[in-house]
């Protein structure tokens, strides 16, 4: 036998060998992922933002870590609180919030964390205000310029919960669309946005009727760019409250979140809703009526 046809027949099956090889690895590879097994053992990090519902370790949770996609998004997360255990609450999921500490309650806790801002304390504040809840943080971070190298400013309240892909679909959410606000919770048709508040003295603020069935956004919880917020700030204060004050004074609370609609409505063009978030509203109407009461028998 021809010893060329030998070695030809010889290069044939060691190529067709090889090529048998190459496509069992691959096999095997494709099979890897399903075969992959998850780490019982791993804790499942949940955020949230709710005593009886902390299922998980979530000690090393820094929010920073969070800022992460193909660009930096420069932007801070800010809990409004406005109480000591409500302060050692956020601390205990995530060591490294900034807190801004609201009303006139006297904090008995150690003061010199930096991530803690006492509101009263500033130069500018108006906690001698009732009952404007969280717009007094956000009237404290514009007039006092906090926060001040950032470009996005997330605005929580206390009683909020989230997992912990909330943040990285936030950046997303920021890198893809670069909204001036992304809202959190809504109610559709214009549910409820009426309760609690007379519709008529929204009205006064509006350039053209405000459409009661339009989607709205019941919540305080939002992300905005810093000039929205700034923009609102000025919008707000001190026009809207003088005048809610003298219309509606016993219900001022629940003005902010509806006016801050109307705000977005006729001025701010890239807005956008997100899931992801949920707002526990831990008695805190109940709490504001109790209060209410008790300086009415005063």
């Amino acid at each position: 036998m021809n010893r060329n046809f030998i070695n030809l027949e010889k290069t044939i099956k060691q190529k067709q060998k090889q090529k048998q090889q190459t496509q069992k690895k691959k096999q095997q590879f494709r099979k890897q992922p399903q075969k992959k097994k998850l780490n019982k053992q791993q804790p499942q990090k949940l955020c949230q933002f709710h005593k009886k519902s902390i299922t998980c370790n979530i000690e090393n949770m820094n929010m920073n870590q969070y800022m992460f996609g193909t660009k930096k998004i420069n932007y801070a997360f800010v809990f409004v609180c406005h109480s000591e255990e409500l302060i050692n609450s956020c601390f205990q999921k995530f060591p490294d919030s900034n807190i801004l500490y609201v009303g006139n309650q006297k904090l008995n806790m150690n003061i010199e964390n930096k991530n803690i801002i006492i509101a009263k304390n500033l130069e500018h504040n108006i906690e001698h205000y009732p009952f404007l809840l969280s717009f007094t943080a956000w009237y404290a971070i514009i007039k006092n310029n906090l926060y001040s190298d950032k470009d996005y400013l997330c605005i929580l309240e206390y009683d909020v919960f989230f997992n912990s892909v909330f943040p990285y679909r936030l950046n997303h959410y920021i890198e893809t669309y670069q909204p001036d606000c992304i809202s959190f919770i809504r109610n559709i048709d214009g549910f409820h946005f009426k309760t609690d508040i007379c519709i008529n003295n929204i009205d006064i603020f509006c350039n053209t009727k405000y459409p009661e069935k339009r989607t709205w956004y019941p919540t305080t919880n939002h992300c905005m760019k810093r000039k929205v917020l700034s923009d609102f700030v000025d919008w707000y204060y001190p026009k809207c409250i003088d005048e809610l004050l003298v219309l509606d004074s016993s219900k001022i609370s629940w003005y902010h979140e509806r006016l801050f609609n109307v705000f977005l409505y006729e001025y701010v063009s890239k807005h956008i809703y997100m899931r992801g978030l949920e707002h526990k509203q831990l008695n805190s109407h109940k709490k504001m009526n109790d209060l209410r009461k008790n300086n009415k028998k005063k």
